[in-house]
């Protein structure tokens, strides 16, 4: 049988939970900006943040959340397009243009949204970060 979860543990739960779904996907974003100095292509940035705020906000059981981090994904999409028409060679730190700020602001504001509703569920609801059971009470 498994050992209850007690409050002791929520904070701790929640930790992981934003390390292993919020800050770990991000990883292929710092992997490139150490491959290149600090570079970062404005493509993989768009495709970053297209994929991070669906991928975020699908997971979550809010669903003004998932919603809206569809029609984000939707306006990244058109982004990256736009950004491959131009070329896609620009990197980050050579360009400061609005898609790199608006994507950047997309990203962490995905990433605030998420770690609130995730700290709800494991801090204040006091579930624990293994426990899948979606939908049930």
């Amino acid at each position: 049988m498994a050992k209850p979860f007690v409050r002791s543990q929520a904070f701790t739960h929640w930790l992981v939970c934003v390390f292993v779904t919020l800050l770990l996907p991000l990883a292929p974003l710092g992997i490139e900006a150490f491959a290149y100095k600090g570079h970062i292509s404005l493509t993989s940035l768009m495709l970053a943040a297209g994929i991070y705020t669906i991928s975020t906000g699908l997971i979550s059981r809010d669903s003004l959340l998932a919603s809206s981090s569809l029609v984000v994904a939707v306006v990244f999409m058109g982004m990256y397009g736009v950004v491959l028409a131009r070329g896609g060679e620009m990197t980050y730190k050579s360009y400061f243009t609005s898609e790199t700020y608006f994507s950047d602001v997309v990203i962490l504001l995905a990433m605030i949204c998420n770690a609130l509703v995730k700290f709800k569920y494991h801090v204040i609801e006091v579930r624990p970060f293994d426990d899948f059971s979606v939908g049930k009470s």
